[in-house]
């Protein structure tokens, strides 16, 4: 959501989001190496 939101900013307010892009990078990369190993997998149902 803030990627898309992003791109439709002017400079200014694209500046003040630059923060929370930045941590919403940082998760989506936590995430991509856990996929990696496996680990965000769901249980399988019982």
């Amino acid at each position: 959501m803030t990627r898309y939101w992003h791109t439709l900013a002017g400079p200014a307010v694209a500046a003040e989001l630059h923060v929370d892009q930045q941590v919403w990078l940082s998760v989506e990369e936590v995430s991509r190496r856990h996929a990696d190993y496996g680990f965000n997998k769901l249980p399988e149902a019982a």
